[in-house]
């Protein structure tokens, strides 16, 4: 009976997840997860007010990666932002004439791309960590290798979520349609985005270091 127990206790070292390091390297992958979704999903990453212009009325608008909810005159709506990084506003006049022109988010259009990108790489890299984690969680005798590559995706996850934010927060400072306009603030979207990366980092070190017993 013995020999079985420690041929038993042998494989666990080897192979065998810790369930501990296991359970909390899910919940905050799924924390994560969730929380890069709804910054993704979100048009509230930038709050602006006073931006661009129809004619000589001034926008309000919330920005998100790929979508905006604008204010102005009587007019409001949400809308995509396309490839060009400019999205479409329509503004009802007395008499019942409409204006409908394009506005663009930035003047590096290269940028916003590039960091909606990075946020977007984030949202599949937790994804995937997290199928990777329900396979932990679900077999007691997974690979190794699957609580690695879990760590992995998830420091991929965290790297590629704080480029993103920090794209976002360079053009906010730097690009002259945010700073041309009245304010520009951080919505609760950029937060969500700056948590997620945290939670996906801390996620990353059970993960990791405790990948067998």
């Amino acid at each position: 009976m013995q020999p079985l127990l420690g041929e038993r206790e042998e494989y666990g070292r080897e192979g065998r997840v810790k369930p501990a390091a296991a359970n909390i390297a899910l919940v905050l992958t799924i924390i994560s997860c969730t929380l890069f979704i709804v910054a993704l999903a979100t048009p509230q990453l930038i709050h602006t007010s006073g931006f661009g212009s129809i004619k000589t009325n001034r926008i309000k608008a919330d920005f998100g990666p790929f979508r905006v909810c604008y204010d102005v005159l009587d007019s409001s709506d949400c809308v995509g932002i396309d490839s060009s990084c400019k999205f479409e506003v329509t503004v009802a006049e007395a008499g019942g004439a409409a204006i409908t022109a394009d506005v663009k988010v930035v003047d590096n259009c290269q940028k916003w791309n590039a960091a909606r990108g990075m946020l977007v790489t984030a949202v599949v890299a937790s994804v995937l960590s997290l199928l990777f984690e329900f396979g932990l969680s679900l077999s007691d005798f997974a690979p190794s290798t699957l609580s690695l590559g879990s760590g992995i995706l998830n420091v991929l996850a965290a790297v590629s979520g704080l480029v993103s934010i920090a794209l976002f927060a360079d053009m906010r400072n730097k690009d002259d349609t945010f700073t041309s306009a009245n304010s520009a603030t951080f919505a609760y979207g950029f937060w969500l985005a700056v948590t997620a990366s945290i939670f996906a980092l801390i996620a990353a070190v059970p993960a990791i270091r405790s990948k067998v017993y």
